[in-house]
């Protein structure tokens, strides 16, 4: 994201920390509070609030993650970001809600390390990377279309002396056409998630029901 604000729209690294990025990383605090608090009030009529409400949330900030990323100004991009990121962490309280309530109570502590395990080593170890790559493969295959091809790729450099002003002018507009798509493709997933969540909801109470009697004396 911070990198689509700057080839995008033209926006400079500081700025863009501060101005953008800062604003949104306080968005997706208040969305895990708030996605929390939201699913305490709906547990007292629904025993799955914690599947349905997170599953909701994602499906909803899709949508608003597009605009973003389609926004023509900087300002409407800001708030389409603003309610996706709150919206992005309403799952964070419900996936170790979920991850204790359907095992054993021996086996909690077990499943909240394999969920961070899996979190970690695919969210954050694989998903950077893969990202990148798409934007960079997405990158290219615009280079190819245009009068730079063979003279540049993705990996273009904006203050490079050598390259003409056209040709720099194509590696930026090549750059932000990668790091759009690539940005919306992620988001995208954020609705395969939202599904998953909503799927859980349907075994959630059974599943809870079996790890109860599995705890019950005989």
């Amino acid at each position: 994201m911070p990198l689509f604000v700057q080839y995008v729209h033209g926006i400079g690294v500081g700025p863009t920390a501060i101005n953008y990025m800062a604003p949104v990383a306080i968005a997706g605090t208040v969305g895990a509070f708030l996605g929390g608090y939201l699913t305490e009030i709906a547990n007292k009529s629904s025993k799955t609030a914690a599947s349905w409400v997170p599953g909701i949330a994602f499906l909803v900030s899709v949508p608003f993650f597009y605009w973003g990323f389609n926004a023509g100004s900087p300002t409407m991009m800001l708030v389409a970001f603003l309610i996706s990121g709150c919206l992005q962490y309403f799952y964070l309280g419900a996936q170790y809600n979920i991850a204790q309530a359907v095992v054993s109570l021996r086996s909690r502590a077990t499943s909240i390390a394999v969920l961070l395990f899996v979190v970690n080593l695919v969210g954050y170890g694989v998903g950077p990377p893969a990202i990148g790559n798409l934007a960079d493969v997405l990158s290219n295959g615009y280079i190819a279309g245009t009068d730079a091809a063979g003279l540049i790729t993705a990996s273009c450099s904006l203050s490079d002396p050598n390259l003409s002003e056209s040709v720099l002018a194509t590696c930026l507009e090549a750059k932000a056409h990668g790091i759009k798509y690539a940005c919306i493709s992620a988001a995208a997933l954020f609705g395969l998630a939202g599904v998953f969540f909503l799927l859980s909801a349907r075994t959630l109470v059974q599943d809870q029901y079996v790890n109860q009697t599995s705890e019950s004396p005989a």
